[in-house]
């Protein structure tokens, strides 16, 4: 085992990791977890749709019809193919599993594709040869815990529930709705109270 600089600077850092992961040894683990919420859900798909709508962006032309010789030719940016690339390839709620919860935030913002501190901490400890015990092993530590795997398990109905929702959007109205306002607030969230206030 290596040995820390300095004594009282492990011991800081050690008091700060025990008093964020208490919860989790005193088997609270129940207590602590915060499923995501509808408007959670559908703002983090929102901002994985329009990512992907931005990789995608490109002012190409496509060709269609049922010959290699057609010369009929679309936009890119409006067509089918960008649609279905950006929903399934790969299937957008995959992209939910990249998220990481930091503990130590709150709403929205506790869900980021960084890596919390308290587990930067935590690995560079164990890096140092400091030998750390906690109740989960050292190789599950980037496993997603409950709550993003729930973002990825709402998300997948939601996506087939609003489907045809998410297409009119993309075809019609994307120019002119913010995707946010016309599927969270709009339709997700139009039965709750909690609609208007599913804010970016």
């Amino acid at each position: 085992m290596l040995c820390l600089c300095s004594r009282s600077s492990a011991l800081a850092v050690l008091s700060s990791l025990i008093n964020l992961l208490l919860p989790f040894s005193l088997g609270k683990k129940d207590a602590e977890i915060v499923i995501p919420t509808k408007c959670e859900v559908c703002r983090i798909l929102v901002n994985e749709i329009n990512g992907r709508l931005t990789e995608t962006r490109t002012s190409s032309k496509i060709r269609v019809g049922y010959s290699q010789s057609s010369d009929r030719k679309i936009n890119y940016m409006k067509s089918e193919l960008r649609l279905l690339e950006v929903l399934q390839e790969p299937p957008i709620c995959r992209k939910m599993l990249e998220y990481k919860l930091h503990k130590e935030r709150t709403g929205i913002n506790r869900f980021d594709k960084s890596t919390p501190q308290t587990l930067r901490s935590l690995k560079d400890l164990t890096k140092r040869g400091v030998d750390v015990k906690l109740d989960v092993p050292l190789e599950l530590w980037d496993q997603p815990p409950a709550e993003v795997t729930s973002l990825f398990k709402q998300c997948v109905p939601m996506v087939a529930e609003y489907e045809e929702d998410i297409e009119e959007w993309f075809f019609n109205h994307q120019g002119s709705v913010n995707l946010m306002d016309y599927l969270c607030r709009d339709r997700v969230l139009a039965n709750f109270s909690t609609g208007r206030k599913c804010a970016p």
